[in-house]
């Protein structure tokens, strides 16, 4: 299980490619891991949307803060604009 220690969030997580998608599609693939984690107990993953023109990025960024499984969400140090970690309530 991820969790964040220490200002850093651990490697160990399942992921999600949001790569050619559209909003619509991404975000319906979004619903379906978040379930998938918050069932399997993981309770953290990444998201990863891509550069590209930011449409996906911010409309991901904005579905996933206002859901209500998500607790966090932040960028991973790593990302350069292109993918989210996702901490899911208890």
């Amino acid at each position: 299980m991820s969790r964040e220690q220490g200002g850093e969030f651990e490697k160990n997580f399942d992921e999600l490619d949001l790569h050619g998608m559209s909003l619509r599609e991404a975000e319906h693939a979004v619903e379906l891991f978040l379930f998938s984690l918050h069932k399997s107990g993981t309770g953290s993953g990444k998201i990863v949307t891509g550069r590209g023109s930011g449409v996906l990025y911010n409309g991901i960024k904005r579905y996933l803060e206002k859901h209500d499984l998500v607790r966090k969400v932040f960028d991973p140090p790593d990302s350069t604009g292109a993918a989210f970690l996702v901490e899911l309530e208890n």
